[in-house]
């Protein structure tokens, strides 16, 4: 155990005190002499004052012995054994995990600041870091004036060096000193984050201490032990992540009904254009395609709440399909735009199809909307078609009748 100069101080003048008073009794007891009765009360009082004195130096000094609380090794070892299990296991969204430790690792090591990065190709993907790192230190050290903002660079450009250092030497663990102008230069002690399936860590945690601040082989054991665990949390969070994403797209690309309006999608209505186009060419069946989208409805978007336009459209494509032939396919081909494939169905057939959807919209009344309109591109399947051509004019149709105005059916056919 290291005493620090209060201590000593402090000690010594117990020692000579005690040792006079003991001298001092012993000879009266010698000679017959009471010594306690030439003790005023001042001198008691001031007898009473230099132990006080003396014993409460002894106790300030054996507190600023260390910068951070001391703990018995058995505790820390227990709390940073709870702070790395309650990062893995906490049922907590990453990021919220992440910060109950952060905020854990502070109270128990003591530490000012804490910064968690991730490698991402040539370049760093901070998780965490304290937005006023700077002042924690700064403010304490040199006033506010015009040397302050020299001393922020300064800082900025220490830290990011020493991250940037430890990032691009792939380093396991580095002890380093921000360069300050002034005495108090903080210590940073960075673990690296490292996963067993990888030979390079792929992130790092840097613990941020005050200056008089020593990393021990203890502590720098117990950093690296909050890195571990970190690190299989984060990498296990950034798998599930792309194995979401993964199904997403793999749902996106296969899935062929919209669930929130309980149609097709863009991916059947690609598909069925593919395989009726080639029935089409083969046996010659006539084919129709139409596109069309509700007018203004961008602007019914913005003025209504989010789940009265989602029941306004809920409600167009149940009026929809109440009128359409069993034969037709119809689905949502993009945001605002929907589709029917009109099966074994000319133009001709296609204008009736359009006359009966325009008519049974603008007649009902929706909720909070009295009348909507809607604007048509109509085409049918050529010889000379391909399914590609065929999507492109109908789309382009439906351009031109929004173009001029809305509520109105636009048919282009390829001759």
């Amino acid at each position: 155990m290291k005493f620090n100069g209060s201590i000593l101080i402090a000690t010594f003048f117990n020692i000579i005190i005690f040792f006079f008073i003991s001298i001092a009794l012993y000879a009266s007891n010698e000679s017959g002499f009471n010594f306690l009765e030439i003790l005023t009360e001042q001198s008691i009082i001031i007898i009473g004052l230099l132990l006080g004195g003396c014993t409460l130096a002894f106790i300030l000094g054996k507190e600023e012995q260390s910068p951070i609380k001391e703990r018995k090794t058995n505790n820390l070892d227990k709390e940073i054994s709870k702070i790395s299990h309650e990062m893995i296991f906490l049922t907590q969204p990453f990021k919220a995990r992440l910060e109950h430790t952060v905020n854990n690792i502070k109270d128990v090591l003591g530490c000012e600041a804490i910064c968690v990065g991730i490698y991402e190709q040539n370049q760093i993907q901070i998780l965490h870091q304290e937005s006023d790192i700077v002042d924690l230190f700064l403010e304490k050290s040199i006033k506010i004036n015009n040397s302050k903002k020299s001393e922020k660079e300064n800082f900025f450009e220490s830290y990011e060096d020493l991250i940037v250092n430890f990032f691009y030497n792939k380093k396991q663990n580095s002890q380093d000193t921000i360069k300050l102008s002034h005495a108090n230069q903080p210590q940073c002690f960075s673990a690296a984050l490292n996963i067993e399936s990888s030979l390079e860590p792929f992130g790092f945690l840097c613990i941020t201490m005050p200056s008089q601040y020593k990393f021990n082989e203890l502590t720098k054991n117990h950093i690296s032990t909050l890195a571990d665990s970190i690190a299989f949390a984060a990498n296990m969070h950034f798998k599930k992540d792309a194995l979401l994403q993964a199904n997403m797209r793999y749902y996106q690309q296969y899935n062929e009904i919209n669930e929130e309006l309980n149609i097709y999608n863009h991916n059947k209505i690609e598909k069925t254009i593919l395989l009726e186009s080639k029935r089409c060419e083969r046996y010659l069946t006539p084919l129709s395609l139409i596109f069309f989208s509700i007018d203004d409805l961008d602007n019914f978007s913005r003025i209504m709440p989010k789940n009265e336009f989602k029941s306004l459209q809920q409600d167009f494509v149940n009026l929809v399909k109440e009128y359409l032939r069993s034969t037709d396919i119809f689905a949502i081909y993009d945001k605002n735009v929907f589709a029917i494939l009109a099966l074994n169905t000319d133009y001709q057939g296609a204008h009736i199809v359009v006359r009966k959807i325009s008519t049974i919209v603008k007649k009902h009344h929706f909720h909070k909307i009295s009348k909507l309109t809607c604007s048509f591109g109509i085409t049918s399947y050529s010889i000379k078609d391909n399914p590609t051509l065929f999507k492109t004019r109908a789309l382009s149709a439906l351009k031109k009748a929004k173009d001029d105005g809305g509520d109105r059916w636009e048919t282009k056919i390829l001759v």
